[in-house]
């Protein structure tokens, strides 16, 4: 049985393939659907989907990040370093992120504070996940548009330092069900976990929906009132100040030297034009 690595993504699909196996064929038993679907997706068997999958997680602790992503990690340690609350909490507390849309419910709460500074940490554990997968199922993409895509991810999220004690033997429905939303991503004594069980669409949301918890009420009150492109405009302008934006939307400058012993007069040029 040759195995390969596979993505949490693809057999998720095998999964939901064996659901709809069984709605049409009510007597077939769930083994059986398994089998049934993992045959269709090229595998010989359920067994041999979960097998290729430990496969592909065993490969995400070797996918290197890419020379973009590790110039961008870089540029972002010298220009918003991270505070030393926030380092200790990566590796010794617990840290989970959330969906923008979940965001509210936790800003609030006596149970976690909200970290702005804790993404650059999270790259080094969540980049390689995504752009694993991206490369397994979109093999054809280019690197810098995969990349950029990654960053989307990382807007659609928002990280939080929880104020409570756990282990590695806590389990992500006790935290889910403690803090009353789903997370996506879990970091538990620096280990980090893919918490979330459903597929992820965050990044289809639009820039006005994925800032506008950074945007101040004066401004909101207009922006509201826009058309919907208008208020994704504006709310770039809100992107570019975050520490994640600056460091995507850069300013290209360029000079240009030329000596003065090179000018032409205008007058001369047109006449050689002229002719």
């Amino acid at each position: 049985m040759h195995l390969f690595p596979i993505t949490k993504t693809r057999a998720q699909k095998v999964e939901r393939e064996a659901k709809r196996l069984r709605k049409l064929n009510p007597a077939l038993k769930h083994p059986q659907s398994l089998d049934q679907a993992a045959q269709q997706h090229g595998f010989l068997h359920w067994k041999h989907v979960t097998l290729c999958r430990i496969e592909g997680e065993k490969a995400l602790q070797k996918a290197p990040l890419t020379k973009r992503m590790q110039r961008i990690l870089v540029q972002a340690a010298k220009r918003y370093p991270v505070s030393d609350d926030t380092s200790n909490a990566f590796a010794g507390g617990l840290v989970v992120a959330v969906d923008i849309k979940d965001a509210e419910h936790l800003v609030s709460s006596p149970m976690c504070t909200e970290i702005a500074d804790g993404w650059p940490i999270a790259a080094a554990d969540i980049w390689p996940v995504i752009l694993f997968g991206r490369r397994s199922e979109r093999p054809k993409e280019a690197e810098d548009q995969a990349d950029l895509k990654v960053l989307d991810d990382f807007t659609c999220l928002r990280f939080f330092r929880a104020n409570m004690v756990c282990d590695e033997s806590t389990s992500l429905e006790s935290l889910e069900q403690r803090f009353g939303v789903a997370l996506q991503w879990c970091w538990i004594r620096g280990k980090a976990v893919h918490a979330t069980k459903v597929e992820w669409v965050g990044p289809e949301r639009s820039r006005f929906e994925r800032f506008r918890h950074l945007i101040d009420a004066p401004s909101m009150s207009f922006i509201e009132k826009e058309p919907p492109h208008l208020a994704n405009d504006s709310a770039f302008l809100y992107e570019k100040k975050t520490p994640l934006g600056s460091l995507r939307y850069q300013s290209v400058s360029s000079s240009v030297q030329l000596r003065w012993s090179r000018a032409v007069p205008v007058e001369k040029s047109v006449e050689q034009n002229g002719a």
